[in-house]
Formats: C-alpha cells, structure tokens, sequence
C-alpha cells in the first residue's frame, strides 16, 4: 500500500474553523503541535516511491472528515530536509504518520486507506465505542467487516474497552447492556465480547469476563481478524499474507498442493482441522493449488518448486525469514506434530538452496544452502565466503516488497 509526498506540501485540515495548514519546518513543528488539539501529520521523505500514492488518499481523508464533522488538523513535513523534528521522533522509514493529541504523538500501524485512517481519528479524537440496543445489534450482524461488541454493565469496563479499541484498527467496536445483548445472544454475560465477522462461524464469543481472563481480548479479537485458512488465490487474503510475508507481525503455516492432485479435498480437510485446533493470534494459515500467478509468486519466494508438492511450510520473521518445512503424509496427526515440534524450537530450519554442484574442484568452491553448513560453519579452517543474489524481491498484486532469503 502506497503513500504519497506532495511537491508543494499542502495540505487542507478541517477544523470546526475550516484552517487550513502548511508545510511544517523543524522552526514551527512544536507551535503547531501546541495549537491544534488533533493534528495528523505525515512525515515524508523526497523522491520516496513508497510516498507517491498518498496524494489521493489525503484527499478522500479530508472529504470524509468534512463528512463526518471531526476536528482534526491534517498537516506534513520533510523528514529529509527537517532533521531536528525526524530524529526528535525517531522516524526511521517513510512514511510515517502520527496522530498528536494534546502534544502527545501516536503512531498510526493500521491499513494505509482514507476510511481506515478516519476510523483511526474518530477513535483517538472521540468515543471509540458505539453503544447499541438489540435492534442495532441485529441490523449490525446483516453488515460486512470485523466488528468487536461487548456487553457490559460497568463504565469502568468500557473505558478498558475503548482502550484496545484505539489500538486495534480493523475492527469497529460497540458496546452494549448485557439485557440488550442477551435478546440477541442469550449465553452472553457481563463483560464478555462478541466478534461478528463475514467467514468461517461468522460469530464468536469470548465467554469470560475481559478484563479478568488470561485469554486478553486484543488476543481473541487478533485469533478471529482472518479466516481459520486463507485462500493464496483470493483477493481478501492480501492482508494476512501481508502481514506475515511483508510486515512480520505474524507466523505463517502454508500448505501447497499441485493443481491436479485428486486428493486435494482431503488435503485440504485434514490442514483445516490443524488450523482450527491451533489457530491462534500470532499464527494464520494459508492454502494454495499452485493455479493462479500469485499462488505461484508466494511458493516462489518461500522456494517450493512443483516436485516438492504437497508440502507444508511454516515461516516466521525475527531477525530474518525463517523457514520449516514438513514433507510427508499429508494428514492431521503428521501435520499438528509438526506444528507442536515447530512451536517447540526443534524442527531445524530449512533453507532454498540451488542444486548441489556435481563438479566443484576448487580452488574456490561453489556453495549452496544445502551444503553451507558443512563447508562453513562446520569447517575446521577458516572460510572466506562471498555471498551472491542473497535477496529476491518479488511484487505480488498489491502486496508491500516482499523480501526472502535465498541463502544463510
């Protein structure tokens, strides 16, 4: 997802006066931060390809603001030419967007989209909780998207509430009396969270007090933001697979099967019922027939080529791409075994490699992953090793850069 930097770095910020802002400079940063209660500022960078696609989304920002009557100033600076101001807030990749609330900066982490960046202001600016009766509710669940309702009693439990509701961004969040709530899901108690969502049960419960259980509610809201298995070759599954492949913020298990093989039913049966066993808010899981370009782009970049077919394949980003891979029977048993032995640190980590070379005399040989610890970590000399092509990019749809190592 793209964002923009404009040339003349002019941006219209509405306010109940209709003030408008220009560029800031590191000389009236800190006055314009003091002088407008909610200012929204994009720090950019010049000639940033990244930056170029926000032009257009800052403007639909600023319609929807009108739109919905919010109070937020909408402003941008230079990070490049700006030092003082960047380095003051440690801004290290462009764009960067925060939300200042009376002086106090908030990063924006959320989709880069104007009706998500408005969700963002209107939650930070105002409640970030709408309250419902059964009515509501019911006309609510006919509705698309993720939304998050609790029922409750207590003012000081929608308060914690519209705590995580300002740090969770895909979801809208209600809240509602536990006698209103109960007319629609009679099972509901005090303090408990309903997700309702447009996949898999299409409903699901949190059937403890939230603020009590060891099961947070950030993490019950992050177990059901996705499907139980994301299709590679549907459009939806952009987000997830963002979010393992491009940001890092989750592990991903994949399973690839050749678009021809009659036992892709079971296949398929027998990972969705390890998915919906061990689903989880750091873990998602993805299936792909190897049919569509883009189901093929993602098995290259995790380097699964068509003899390997089926194969599962786990990835994880620390403080690089790691990746495990589990050949064999594909069943539940075998599958759910790896996945615990894989959680448990002691499946070893598999790495892309290029084919052993056949001929390879020396004096400077040729190596490749699947020889690299033998020749060098386990060599009893010293190795100089240049490494070539160690990094593959590859764009996929509307995917962020995807990055995979292709070597140790």
């Amino acid at each position: 997802m793209n964002w923009t930097v404009l040339s003349l770095f002019l941006l219209i910020g509405f306010s109940s006066a209709g003030k408008i802002v220009k560029k800031l400079k590191d000389d009236n940063f800190e006055e314009a931060i003091a002088t407008n209660p909610a200012i929204l500022v994009r720090f950019m960078a010049s000639g940033c390809a990244n930056c170029d696609a926000l032009k257009p989304v800052f403007k639909q920002v600023s319609a929807l603001m009108k739109e919905k009557n919010l109070n937020c100033t909408l402003a941008s600076i230079n990070a490049d030419s700006q030092v003082r101001t960047s380095q003051k807030y440690r801004i290290q990749g462009f764009p960067t967007v925060m939300l200042f609330l009376n002086g106090t900066a908030t990063t924006y982490k959320g989709e880069r989209d104007a009706v998500s960046i408005v969700k963002f202001i209107a939650k930070m600016t105002g409640p970030a909780s709408t309250e419902l009766d059964a009515n509501t509710l019911k006309a609510l669940m006919d509705t698309t998207g993720l939304k998050s309702v609790l029922a409750t009693d207590g003012e000081e439990a929608i308060e914690k509430y519209e705590e995580i509701a300002r740090k969770v961004y895909e979801y809208d969040f209600y809240h509602m009396a536990v006698k209103e709530a109960q007319k629609v899901f009679p099972k509901v108690g005090h303090n408990q969270a309903i997700v309702l969502k447009d996949f898999d049960e299409k409903t699901a419960i949190l059937a403890e007090d939230f603020i009590k259980t060891k099961t947070t509610l950030r993490d019950f809201l992050n177990t059901h933001m996705f499907p139980t298995v994301n299709d590679i070759a549907d459009n939806a599954t952009v987000r997830p697979l963002e979010k393992v492949l491009s940001k890092g913020q989750r592990k991903g298990v994949f399973l690839f099967k050749s678009k021809d093989d009659p036992k892709n039913q079971e296949y398929d049966k027998e990972f969705r019922s390890v998915a919906t066993e061990m689903k989880g808010p750091s873990v998602l899981f993805f299936s792909g027939n190897m049919k569509e370009p883009v189901e093929k782009q993602i098995a290259e970049i995790l380097g699964v080529a068509e003899e390997d077919l089926p194969v599962v394949q786990a990835v994880e980003f620390k403080k690089d791409t790691m990746m495990y891979r589990y050949k064999g029977d594909i069943n539940s048993d075998a599958i759910k075994s790896f996945m615990v032995k894989w959680k448990e640190g002691t499946v070893p980590r598999y790495y892309t490699s290029e084919p052993i070379p056949k001929d390879n005399p020396g004096p400077v040989i040729k190596v490749v992953g699947k020889t690299f610890k033998d020749e060098v970590i386990n060599n009893d000399k010293h190795v100089l090793v240049r490494y070539l092509s160690l990094i593959h990019i590859c764009r996929c749809r509307r995917y962020a850069v995807c990055r995979s190592r292709w070597s140790p």
